[in-house]
This record gives structure tokens, sequence and C-alpha cells, in this order.
């Protein structure tokens, strides 16, 4: 992995595990999370739409010859985003942030397989070791007592829990859409077969690829979430804004520009790679939880976000 690459991985990982601060001590987590939602179409639709005015590209024209198979991409990242916010929104009302938190960023179990066993990625011995490592560290995580042989399995225990099982769902759901925002940014992309006849989609710049997309996503995931929430949970929207505001923007400023520079780092690594390295929000959010929330179980959490650190160590350097 390059450089800059690592940079932005861990600059959103960092913001994401802030961002799922606010959340959880937020008052009603599902007004939060569609508040700061439309927070982050506010932050990121105006600058997209004036790139695409300054630089002369006709949105109508790129939508016209999008193929078939990008507009199924595009609805399946609709609906996982959109199971996605309901999911990381229900997690945080019963669950503590340093176990669901690490619970729902298990995505590089899932992207391994797909990496490695269907985009045929290269990756090399000690970056899925990092990889297995990570996996390790949040199974370490979940361990309320002595680490003892004996107790090995205690965490399966936990799989009757309706939190814990909505946390591994959340981790499918993004591994989903982490590898359908994937495919969209590289469909679009100037190296991109699309762009290099005649009669194909028009050119962007890459860095812009991925958040126009995305945009777009966002855009359309509020506009179906909006009439749901708003006749649920009206006088709770009015509440949170009236109290919780400062969050509220923080969290947009911090998750959406956050979740940009991955997908910009899309563009410069293997995705299992990535993936697996934002996995470095776990160590953040495990210590805001102990530090800040006071949070019980913290032993091994910590010791838990520290194996975590390793394998983030490995695939940086190794993968």
């Amino acid at each position: 992995m390059t450089s800059l690459a690592i940079f932005l991985v861990i600059l959103s990982a960092v913001l994401h595990a802030f961002k799922s601060l606010f959340n959880k001590t937020s008052y009603h987590k599902y007004a939060f999370t569609l508040l700061y939602w439309i927070g982050g179409v506010i932050l990121t639709v105006p600058p997209i739409l004036v790139y695409f005015l300054v630089n002369d590209v006709s949105e109508i024209e790129i939508l016209r010859q999008v193929p078939p198979l990008i507009w199924l991409l595009m609805l399946l990242s609709i609906v996982m985003h959109l199971c996605y916010f309901f999911t990381q929104s229900k997690i945080y009302i019963e669950g503590d942030l340093s176990l669901v938190y690490p619970l729902s960023r298990l995505a590089p179990l899932f992207i391994l397989f797909w990496s490695v066993l269907v985009s045929k990625e290269e990756t090399t011995p000690l970056g899925i070791a990092g990889i297995v490592i990570t996996i390790l560290g949040t199974w370490t995580i979940m361990h309320r007592n002595a680490m003892r042989l004996k107790d090995f399995f205690e965490p399966f225990k936990d799989f009757k829990n309706t939190t814990i099982l909505l946390a591994f769902a959340t981790s499918i759901l993004s591994a989903i859409f982490f590898v359908t925002d994937k495919t969209l940014t590289q469909a679009f992309s100037p190296s991109d077969e699309l762009c290099e006849t005649a009669s194909s989609l028009p050119c962007i710049d890459s860095l812009f690829v991925g958040p126009a997309l995305f945009s777009v996503i966002l855009t359309l995931d509020v506009i179906i979430v909006w009439p749901i929430i708003l006749y649920r949970y009206r006088k709770a929207i009015v509440y949170e804004w009236a109290h919780n505001r400062k969050n509220i923007v923080l969290a947009s400023i911090f998750d959406f520009p956050g979740y940009f520079l991955t997908l910009v780092a899309f563009l410069l690594a293997p995705l299992a790679y990535i993936v697996s390295l934002r996995q470095f929000s776990v160590v953040i959010g495990v210590l805001l939880g102990h530090f800040v929330l006071r949070e019980k179980f913290s032993t091994f959490r910590i010791i838990g976000s520290v194996i975590i650190f390793i394998g983030c160590f490995l695939i940086s350097v190794y993968g």
C-alpha cells in the first residue's frame, strides 16, 4: 500500500470512530442518524455539482449511457446503505460502543473471500496474516472472563442476543457496499475501458468518481428513509436537533467526507487491505467507550483493540 492510501484510510477510520461516539451518545438514534445523513447530503452534493458545472460535464449525458450492470450495482448499494441505516442505529440503542462497534466492523472477513476467490486480487502471506489477526482481535473483544482454553467459545453464547446479531449483520452489509462502491468507482474511472471509446461514458477526474456516486446513493437513501422516520419519530427529530445540534453537524462532517477518503483509497490499493486497515477505527472506538463512556468489560476489549492494531500494521506495511 502507498503512504497516501494508508494516511487516507487511517484518517477515515478515526473520523468514523468519533462519529459512532456521537451516535451512541445521542438521545434518539434513528432521528440522529437521519439528521446527520441529511447533513451529509448538504455537505457533499453541492461541491460535486459545482465540479460538474466548472468542468462542463453533463450529468444527464452520463446517466443516459450508464450500462444496465452499473444501474444494478447502484441499486444494490442503495439498498445496503439503507439497511445499514437501520442496523447501525439499532445496535447503539442497547449495546456498548466498545462491543457492538468492533462487531459491526468485521467486513474484512467477508472482503477477504471476495477479493481472493472472486476478484482474484493478489495478497501477500503477511497481508493475509494481518487480516486474520484483526479478526482474532475482535474475537478477544467479545470475551468477558479470563482467557482460558475452556472459555474460547464463550462469545458464541452472545449469538442469542439480537443486538449482537444485528452488529454482525451490519458487518455483512458494510462488506457488500464496500465491494459495490469500489466496483462502481473503478467502472467510472478514466482508466476503465468504458472511457476509451468515443461512445462511452464521459470521463471525469478519478478523485471525484467515488464521491459523486456516493452522493447520489446517499441522496436517494435520505429521500427513501425520510418519510419513514418523520412519520414515526417526528417529535424525536425536533428534540434531537434542538438538544444535539453540535454533534449532528460534527457527525455529518466526520462520516461522509471521511468515507470519501476511503473511496479515493480504493483507487490506490486492493480492496481487502483498504477495508482491513480501516479496522483501526475499532481501536479508537474501544478507547472512546472505555475513557469517555466508562463501559464495563473494557480489559479484554482494550487487549483486543491492540491485537487489531497489530493486524492493521501488518496490512499497511506488507500489504
